[in-house]
């Protein structure tokens, strides 16, 4: 019995060393172990340094006036902040100015309708979005009362803070779903207005918008997009339609030979729609040619109708 009880003892301590010698050996053989319990430490700090910059007093979104303030921070990484506002609105032609850090980034002006076109005391009931990747957001309702059934809604172009400033030029150029002017899987309404602005001259412009894929319509613009040329399927034999992506430039030229002359040169598929101050493409079709089809949303500038063709 003795015996047993002491050959027990011995493999107990023989598995022991056995488990003691593979511990030691699997440090041995992963030499990055030590530089993975570093980097989750550094994690961990990283997070502590986050959680300990916003423990303090953050107000990220602040209205002034007729500007709105953000603040940014590299430990805002993965962190959002939405406030609103009524804004009382200044001037005719109201401008709301963005600032990050102190330091000036845009201007979007108001442009007003010609059905309402004195903005000056007018409220901007206004939201503002920065979402965890540095994004920004602006949307807001003008209306001279709450009580006022039909307002007028108005949707900025979203830029990146100055952090992701290459996202911004990496948007240079691209069509409205890309640059998150429009969302694809949602309607935008067509009482929206969005305000654009120009990636050369870095001015301001409101544009309205007409949903062409629900109508069996393909749309034009002109040289300068200072005309918008709407036209039914049927009217031009291979006419191309909405969110069609196989387009043969041949038949597409054929088509476009049926197309009226316009003020500012010619109708064509891939014509840009571009800045009115200094007619730079703002979407750049001819540059970024995928974007085109995917645009079923025909653009004109506020105040502006669409032209439709008239089939002989």
């Amino acid at each position: 019995m003795g015996t047993i009880f002491f050959i027990g003892i011995l493999l107990v301590f023989g598995l022991l060393i056995f488990l003691w010698a593979q511990t030691g050996r699997t440090d041995h053989q992963n030499p990055d172990l030590n530089s993975i319990q570093a980097k989750n430490e550094s994690f961990k700090t990283l997070n502590e340094a986050q959680q300990e910059f916003l423990k303090g007093d953050h107000q990220r979104i602040e209205f002034r006036r007729n500007e709105i303030h953000i603040k940014n921070h590299p430990l805002y990484a993965g962190v959002g902040a939405t406030d609103t506002k009524e804004v009382l609105l200044e001037g005719a032609i109201p401008e709301i100015k963005i600032y990050e850090n102190g330091k000036y980034l845009r201007t979007y002006k108001i442009e007003p309708k010609d059905s309402n076109p004195d903005l000056n005391n007018q409220i901007f009931d206004c939201e503002v979005r920065v979402h965890p990747d540095f994004s920004v957001q602006i949307e807001g309702a003008v209306y001279k009362n709450k009580d006022q059934e039909k307002k007028e809604y108005i949707r900025f172009q979203p830029f990146y803070l100055s952090n992701k400033n290459e996202k911004n030029e990496a948007l240079f150029g691209r069509g409205m779903f890309a640059r998150g002017l429009h969302f694809s899987g949602y309607i935008s309404s067509g009482d929206i207005r969005l305000i654009c602005i120009c990636d050369v001259c870095e001015k301001s412009f409101s544009v309205d918008f007409y949903h062409a894929g629900f109508s069996d319509t393909q749309y034009f613009y002109s040289s300068n997009s200072m005309e918008t040329l709407m036209v039914t399927y049927g009217d031009i034999e291979n006419m191309p339609t909405q969110l069609q992506e196989n387009i043969d430039e041949n038949i597409l030229g054929e088509v476009e030979s049926q197309l009226p002359k316009t003020f500012d040169g010619t109708f064509t598929y891939y014509n840009s729609f571009c800045c009115p101050h200094c007619h730079s493409p703002f979407n750049n079709f001819e540059k970024f040619k995928a974007d085109r089809p995917k645009e079923y949303y025909a653009h004109f500038y506020l105040n502006k109708t669409p032209i439709y063709f008239q089939k002989i």
